[in-house]
């Protein structure tokens, strides 16, 4: 388990200095949310699958010390009266680990159950999308998640126009089911800085694609600037929800004024395959080649004469034996 956890998190660092380094100050909403989330998808996937190199380098070499070392180091260690055994350092950062793991589980299950009892209270109603409004007396930051838009009274009477167009975008283009991914993740990976690198952006990305959408529907942007400037302040309730005040409140005006980025700059993007390619290969299980194997490889990629090809070159040489000029000579008498 830990091995496998090793290798996501490895996978997600490198993919995502990637994406940071060549992508993450373009202007390909869209784009970068798909890289974002694949990059998830494919950390999570990749330690799943098993590959072998028969051509090890130095650097696949050790990584592959590492790894037999970790799997054999990890295995359940039996004590008995006569041969006591401690605790190993990978077995004690393994109990580490899990307890992180656990700690990540019950806080996101306490706020999940905190965020359904606030839902369950407010008045509802839907809007002109089928999604259902819910209207709370008190001062709370407005959030969307599914097909739920929570905001105050207040602001529904003041701003309902920016507010409700911004949180319909979020539940259009399906952004919680990013947060929930992410929530998973972070639960898994908690102990990995750049999953926490990877949720800022993200959360940003949801942010702008939202915002872009609200200004592309006609909406006066100062205005619209003027509301989030009003909102700034004011704290999440949940990991998993849009909220209009989140993220950076000057990169979000600046990305609305940004001029969008030119196409074939998307092709940044492929750096991602040589990063997967060399991720692939340091994580591979050297293995050594049977010298007979190696034989009948080497004879089976040479050419061998068929027997047509033999008979003919045999003729062949026995025809040119037949015409060869014979010379005889006395012998001289002794």
């Amino acid at each position: 388990m830990m091995l496998y956890v090793i290798k996501a998190a490895i996978t997600l660092a490198l993919l995502y200095s990637c994406f940071f380094i060549f992508l993450s100050k373009e202007t390909f909403h869209r784009f970068n949310r798909c890289m974002l989330v694949g990059i998830m998808l494919i950390s999570l996937v990749m330690p799943m699958f098993h590959f072998t190199t028969s051509h090890p380098t130095t650097l696949n070499e050790e990584v592959y010390i590492v790894q037999n070392y970790i799997e054999h180091d990890t295995t359940p260690i039996i004590v008995t009266a006569q041969q006591p055994q401690g605790i190993t350092w990978i077995q004690a950062l393994t109990w580490i680990y899990l307890a992180g793991v656990a700690i990540m589980l019950i806080l996101t299950l306490v706020q999940a159950i905190s965020l359904n009892r606030f839902m369950c209270s407010g008045v509802r109603h839907t809007d002109s999308q089928g999604n259902t409004v819910i209207l709370h007396n008190n001062d709370v930051p407005p959030f969307s998640i599914f097909r739920y838009i929570v905001m105050s009274v207040k602001d529904y009477e003041s701003s309902r126009q920016y507010i409700l167009t911004h949180e319909q975008e979020h539940i259009r283009l399906g952004h919680t089911y990013d947060l929930l991914l992410l929530q998973g993740m972070k639960t898994l990976m908690w102990f990995n800085p750049f999953i926490w690198f990877l949720s800022r952006d993200l959360k940003a990305v949801h942010e702008y694609e939202a915002d872009q959408a609200v200004i592309n529907q006609g909406i006066d942007a100062k205005s619209y600037q003027q509301l989030l400037v009003m909102k700034v302040v004011g704290n999440r309730l949940q990991p998993f929800t849009n909220n209009l005040n989140h993220g950076s409140l000057k990169k979000r005006i600046v990305m609305m004024y940004q001029k969008p980025s030119n196409r074939w700059l998307m092709l940044k993007a492929l750096c991602a395959i040589p990063v997967a390619a060399l991720t692939i290969n340091t994580f591979a299980t050297p293995i050594e080649t049977d010298p007979v194997e190696d034989m009948v490889k080497t004879l089976e990629t040479t050419n061998v004469p068929t027997i047509n090809e033999v008979k003919e070159n045999v003729l062949t040489t026995v025809e040119s034996v037949d015409e060869t000029p014979f010379a005889i000579h006395p012998v001289a008498d002794q």
